[in-house]
């Protein structure tokens, strides 16, 4: 896992579980008009395995009130 992946992981799953959010709600939260993102795709950045594309990192953000 790189530094940026590992940072993301961790912010990401602090904010949304202070929201009390799973990430199958948080999930449907991002992208609401399109139909929501797979949750698969939240699972993968909290365990490090991959980041958000930047455009669904804005979307991110905005759904936890973060920038």
């Amino acid at each position: 896992m790189n530094t940026r992946n590992q940072i993301q992981a961790n912010r990401l799953r602090q904010l949304r579980e202070e929201m009390g959010l799973t990430q199958a709600a948080m999930s449907k939260m991002i992208y609401a008009s399109q139909g929501g993102l797979n949750q698969s795709a939240i699972a993968q950045v909290e365990r490090g395995i991959s980041g958000f594309k930047s455009e669904t990192l804005g979307e991110v953000a905005d759904v936890l009130g973060t920038s």
